[in-house]
């Protein structure tokens, strides 16, 4: 008996994949008479776009998504149109309202570590109690900020820092202080975003790629990743290095200049150059494999010596 059962899987099947079809005609039909989209808005439409919010701040959608098969993919990645208009309506769908630690308590007195905000875009944390914080396995330190529908995965560390809607930041990632990660921007697994570093978001106008980080990056203090702008995965972005979608990046490794990709390893930093007299971004090496950013960074510099003067 057991030799005729084996050659048939027995396995259970996989879960069908989750179809967001109908959502997606909703958004793409009320795109272009977007002006009726308000607060006073009835009807299944507002419906629809409240409903794709929770499940952004779910990872349930994702407005960016590995797949380097699609035509259309921007270095490896593709950026669901619709979500961005999704969220882009459903600003226009809230109104401004009074958010802060304590909703509701007119009473409410200003004291360090809390605050008041008058906005139409949601806190993703308002209403978390501890044991929200616990199933979602992440640490928040005051006053990091977060707005609802961005998807924060377990692991990750947000050090007082913004992220906006629509963005997503992988496992064991973190957010240092003052750091900001744009609306739909992609930020990887075990990712440094350093103080005072920005991820660049994309949402308006319609058609700009977010900026994405992939796993394993680490981006230094005072550093830009500017929308559309893609760093690879393990790429070393030295302190204070700026990058535009235009901006050219000089590998000096390679002998070539590359504009919105910083490819997988390198290691970039400012340098001037020569011919414009311009700083520019130069990918002065490339980092192997397990090598850590700060250890790497560090003997980098080491080896220069020190008859600079």
């Amino acid at each position: 008996m057991s030799e005729s059962l084996a050659q048939f899987d027995l396995s259970p099947p996989n879960p069908p994949e989750p179809d967001f079809t109908a959502l997606k005609q909703q958004i793409e039909a009320a795109w272009p008479v977007r002006e009726r989209i308000t607060p006073d808005a009835i009807g299944g439409t507002p419906n629809a776009i409240r409903q794709i919010i929770p499940m952004l701040d779910d990872g349930v959608l994702r407005v960016v998504e590995r797949n380097e098969r699609d035509p259309e993919a921007h270095h490896g990645w593709i950026t669901h149109w619709w979500l961005k208009k999704a969220i882009i309506l459903y600003g226009r769908l809230m109104p401004n309202q009074l958010m802060g630690d304590l909703p509701g308590d007119e009473d409410f007195q200003v004291v360090p570590g809390r605050g008041r905000y008058f906005d139409n875009w949601p806190l993703k944390f308002s209403n978390f109690t501890q044991t929200c914080f616990e199933k979602a396995r992440i640490r928040v330190t005051p006053p990091a900020m977060a707005q609802k529908g961005c998807y924060i995965a377990p692991g990750a560390v947000l050090n007082p820092c913004f992220a906006e809607i629509g963005a997503q930041i992988g496992e064991k990632s973190v957010l240092d202080d003052w750091s900001t990660v744009g609306a739909c921007a992609y930020v990887g697994a075990r990712v440094t975003v350093s103080k005072n570093a920005h991820v660049g978001g994309g949402l308006s106008p319609i058609e700009m790629f977010p900026a994405i980080v992939e796993d394993e990056a680490y981006i230094g203090s005072h550093c830009k990743v500017a929308a559309g702008v893609v760093v690879q995965r393990g790429a070393i972005l030295v302190n204070q290095v700026a990058i535009e979608r235009a901006t050219p990046i000089l590998d000096l490794s390679r002998g070539r200049v590359i504009r919105g990709l910083v490819p997988a390893n390198a290691v970039v930093m400012n340098r001037i150059n020569r011919k414009s007299g311009l700083v520019l971004p130069h990918i002065v090496s490339y980092r192997p494999e397990g090598a850590h950013p700060r250890d790497y960074i560090n003997k980098l510099f080491e080896r220069l010596g020190d008859d600079l003067m």
